[in-house]
């Protein structure tokens, strides 16, 4: 990933004979940064990706400097090891309320638990688990002298047995992109809540601790959004479900409910993934503006999602899914109509289907 200009500072660790080289970008506070890191570290100290931001993302803060040591399959959960510091220079010392925002409820206030891993293979994100025992890193007593790592830790939910990697988001929304997924806890472990990089690895709560808690209290479906360079449809896609919204003024002629030759090839493509994915029943349904035209607003939201079905009928017709098709006129408006955005925004013909990851 391309996150220049740059520059490598070297952060001192501790206990080591040689300096850890952190990719640290010179960005300004609106900027966010991540950076495969395979040609830094050690078998020792194995660094996955690196990060950086201000303290408190405040331009005229010290800029801490971050690295992932690993993301880990452990009993019962998932272990993520990452260090932050500051350089020689930024700050006279260095302390867990530089790097670290205080922590929401139901953590406790000095938890290390402002960070969420997401598996962008199943849109899911998890935020670290809590419970009756800490199950993150604490800060309460963390000082460090500026040059140095300090090491922490949080443990999440299991992740599903074909996720290979995940993104890692930070504090405020800095994310290490694309970190693997490896198995088994650092070593060696050492039984503090945090470490002075190279001092060995914080010890993780026991697997009937992280059993102990709920990992639906912290796991969290994602809708991930597109929209094609055309504009002719928008797509949210959720773990179960497909909405795809068909811009009308680009499907159709004015009055029209005869499919554009540009635009069939995109409704074709989602009758593909319809066949490939999807189950049980699939919903087109149009919809109109409040302007009355030439042609009865609700028949022409009849008309327009029964062409749209009629392109997606032959594609699907052997995937096991049936088409129920409806209009709504003007009556399910997603936009002010007394505006031309509002307007073209609740001319649309919408696709709705559930899906499967076993087909």
């Amino acid at each position: 990933m391309e996150i220049g200009p740059h520059r490598r500072r070297a952060v001192r660790a501790a206990g080591l004979g040689v300096g850890l080289a952190v990719l640290a970008a010179g960005l300004p506070a609106t900027a966010q940064t991540s950076a495969p890191a395979d040609e830094l570290g050690s078998p020792e100290i194995p660094v996955r990706a690196t990060f950086s931001y201000p303290s408190f993302f405040l331009a005229a803060n010290p800029e801490v400097t971050g690295a992932v040591h690993g993301v880990r399959r452990v009993d019962g959960g998932t272990a993520v090891y990452f260090s932050v510091g500051v350089a020689e220079g930024q700050a006279e010392h260095f302390a867990g309320t530089t790097a670290f925002e205080p922590a929401p409820s139901p953590y406790r206030l000095n938890d290390v638990a402002n960070l969420a891993l997401v598996d962008t293979s199943t849109l899911t994100a998890y935020r670290p688990l809590h419970g009756d025992v800490a199950l993150t890193s604490s800060t309460i007593g963390m000082e460090g002298e500026p040059g140095q790592l300090v090491t922490f830790f949080a443990v999440f939910p299991e992740l599903p047995a074909a996720t290979t990697s995940v993104d890692l988001q930070f504090e405020w929304g800095v994310t290490a992109s694309s970190v693997p997924v490896e198995d088994g806890p650092l070593e060696p472990a050492v039984d503090e809540s945090f470490t002075i990089l190279g001092e060995g690895w914080p010890k993780l709560p026991s697997a009937d601790q992280i059993a102990a808690a709920d990992p639906a209290a912290v796991t969290f479906d994602l809708v991930a959004r597109s929209e094609d360079q055309a504009g002719t449809a928008a797509v949210a896609e959720s773990p179960d479900q497909v909405e795809v919204t068909f811009d009308a003024d680009v499907l159709f002629a004015v009055d029209s409910a005869e499919v554009s030759a540009e635009a069939r090839a995109r409704v074709e493509e989602i009758a593909r993934d319809i066949a490939d994915r999807g189950v049980g029943e699939v919903a087109v349904t149009g919809h109109t503006d409040s302007v009355r035209g030439a042609v009865d607003n609700q028949a022409l939201s009849e008309q327009r999602a029964q062409a749209v079905a009629d392109l997606l009928a032959p594609v699907v017709q052997d995937a096991g899914v049936t088409l129920a098709v409806a209009g709504r006129g003007p009556s399910e408006p997603v936009a002010d109509n007394s505006t031309e955005e509002g307007r073209a925004a609740n001319r649309r013909v919408t696709v709705v289907y559930q899906v499967s990851e076993e087909r």
